[in-house]
């Protein structure tokens, strides 16, 4: 069995655009959340994505606690090509049949130059069993994105994407712990998702 946690970065300080790629610093309220959450559990291994939005709390916590921890970019969000970065509530105006669209239908539509939903999927996918691979009877930290979560969240669960849009039906707030066991032939369970 390997457990891993999934810790979502805590509140940034620019929560108006529309962050996939782009990134922004974490809020000092949001670090201490993510901090509260890394000191309520244990674990022997840290992974995070590259946005600096997750890498510089990993980076802390790494040198404080003397924990390994590797980047890894299939951690990062979904990147949502043209749109990424944009303001939300522009986007909603100039685009609305197409913003309507999107969110009702991840996996069917997909943004200019963006990543489709299930290449996103599919790579989460790969990561998580790549860290399985890597660290059987392990607990792993991984500082990450909403949607990564819930990547991992419908995989683990065998959610049918075309059954339930999972990208846009789960919520996963602002510094919330969630977390899996992986077992052999690729059962999984949930123990607690969007704790916070």
């Amino acid at each position: 069995m390997t457990k891993i946690f999934f810790l979502r970065h805590g509140q940034v300080t620019e929560q108006k655009h529309l962050l996939g790629r782009t990134d922004w610093p974490v809020m000092a309220s949001g670090y201490d959340a993510m901090q509260a959450q890394a000191n309520s559990i244990s674990f022997d291994y840290i992974v995070s994505s590259p946005l600096k939005r997750c890498a510089a709390f990993a980076e802390d916590l790494s040198q404080a606690q003397h924990i390994p921890l590797s980047i890894d970019a299939n951690f990062a969000e979904i990147d949502f090509g043209d749109w990424d970065g944009e303001n939300i509530a522009a986007l909603w105006q100039q685009k609305a049949g197409l913003m309507q669209t999107y969110f009702a239908q991840p996996f069917d539509f997909t943004p200019p130059n963006a990543e489709h939903s299930l290449d996103f999927q599919q790579r989460v996918e790969q990561a998580v069993q790549q860290l399985i691979k890597q660290h059987p009877e392990k607990t792993v930290l991984v500082v990450c994105h909403a949607g990564v979560i819930k990547a991992a969240l419908a995989s683990a669960l065998r959610i049918d994407h075309q059954r339930c849009n999972w990208l846009t039906s789960l919520q996963i707030d602002y510094a919330s712990l969630n977390a899996i066991s992986y077992w052999e032939q690729d059962n999984a369970t949930v123990h607690f998702f969007n704790r916070i």
